[in-house]
């Protein structure tokens, strides 16, 4: 018969050390993640909502037809213009990147990408994790 030897104290505190580390560090990338998402997401919505204000109405065929401003010109800002200003003003030019701005009825839909930084993500290799967001806002009549 073999003796078996009692668990190592100092096995176990290392353990516990080790899970403790890994608990507070997965708290603190949850919680840059889900500060930064906020504000993007913040964002996003001032954007969807700068967007709707950018607004032309044209006549085709006998029908009043909507559509977001194209071009930047002396009736006003485009739609992509007025988005990224928002953008811009909150210091999420390096964070969120525009991908769509369409309208659809009288509602403004925006699609973006929002990269945020990595904490404990680069410990395994990721710098940083993308997400994509979208923001609706009502069109101005």
């Amino acid at each position: 018969m073999q003796a078996t030897r009692p668990p190592s104290a100092l096995g176990f505190i290392a353990f516990i050390v080790v899970a403790v580390v890994l608990l507070v560090g997965i708290l603190v990338e949850g919680g840059t993640i889900l500060l930064n998402l906020r504000a993007a997401d913040d964002g996003l919505r001032a954007a969807a909502q700068a967007a709707g204000t950018a607004i032309e109405t044209s006549e085709e065929n006998g029908y009043g037809v909507r559509a977001l401003r194209e071009v930047d010109g002396p009736e006003g800002v485009s739609a992509l213009t007025a988005a990224q200003t928002q953008i811009d003003a909150r210091g999420l030019a390096d964070s969120v990147n525009l991908d769509a701005l369409t309208l659809v009825d009288n509602t403004v839909l925006v699609s973006a990408t929002c990269r945020v930084p990595a904490v404990l993500g680069r410990a395994i290799g990721f710098s940083y994790y993308d997400f994509a967001l979208t923001a609706l806002a009502d069109a101005s009549p």
